[in-house]
């Protein structure tokens, strides 16, 4: 039984749950990116389309 020091197994611990933070946060970065673009796009397309049917930008 390899004796460890309490510390090193704070800090394996420590960078354990930054790292996982870190994947989990690429993640979502991976996926809402691509989900806000198409809320833009979507919203710019929107105001686009009632320009040209009402002529004004209204809600």
């Amino acid at each position: 039984m390899i004796h460890l020091d309490p510390t090193i197994i704070r800090y394996i611990m420590m960078f354990t749950v930054v790292g996982l933070v870190l994947l989990a946060f690429t993640y979502l970065v991976k996926f809402v990116k691509p989900l806000i673009i198409a809320a833009i796009l979507i919203t710019i397309a929107y105001f686009l389309y009632r320009y040209t049917v009402t002529g004004t930008f209204s809600f």
